[in-house]
């Protein structure tokens, strides 16, 4: 599930051995169930197929998320251990991904800078002060600068605990994820698309997802 700005969403890991992966058995759903069955065996529960090719599941005696992705708030997503992914339950294969819970902030590059990123020569992304963006991070929409302080409930900006940031090549369907090491604030390299003396929010770039 997804939305411009941020996402709540569900990658296919990396790691071979985090994505079990069921063929058809000739029977309708036979995927499905030897998926499931393994779900219960190693201590999962899980929610219901819908509209999404994704199936939540999560660690415990009892399924306790909502049963349908698109009722999911942010909570609710992060306690997400596991998912269940096909593109055609009935008939086609089924894969299981142990998963890593991502809160993805979402971001449209120059195709400079987008390459520029990709090739690892460039390892931060910048973001100017100003409505959105002071709300995206602290949760409140300045014009200025965001106003951080105890009384506003935070002392840092990554108010809203993004994880990973998934970088769009300009508005084509190219794109690649990154996790986010950390949020700061201060001046960055305008030789990377920082503006000149201005304090921006830093989105410091760690392992490509």
């Amino acid at each position: 599930m997804s939305r411009q700005g941020k996402t709540w969403t569900f990658l296919r890991p990396s790691d071979p051995a985090r994505v079990i992966r069921f063929d058809p058995t000739g029977e309708d759903f036979g995927a499905m169930y030897l998926a499931q069955g393994w779900l219960r065996d190693h201590g999962y529960r899980y929610g219901s197929t819908d509209w999404s090719n994704y199936v939540a599941a999560m660690k415990g005696e009892q399924y306790t998320l909502p049963q349908k992705l698109y009722n999911f708030n942010r909570e609710d997503y992060m306690q997400v251990t596991a998912v269940m992914y096909s593109c055609n339950y009935r008939e086609g294969w089924v894969e299981v991904w142990v998963v890593e819970p991502m809160w993805v902030l979402h971001l449209f590059l120059e195709y400079r800078w987008y390459d520029m990123i990709l090739s690892g020569e460039k390892t931060e992304e910048y973001r100017r002060f100003c409505k959105r963006w002071n709300k995206a991070f602290t949760g409140i929409s300045t014009d200025g600068a965001p106003l951080f302080s105890f009384r506003n409930g935070y002392q840092q900006p990554n108010v809203n605990g993004y994880t990973h940031v998934c970088l769009h090549r300009g508005y084509t369907s190219t794109t690649v994820t990154y996790r986010i090491n950390a949020v700061t604030i201060g001046q960055g390299r305008t030789d990377w698309g920082a503006p000149d003396g201005e304090d921006v929010y830093i989105i410091k770039l760690g392992e490509r997802y």
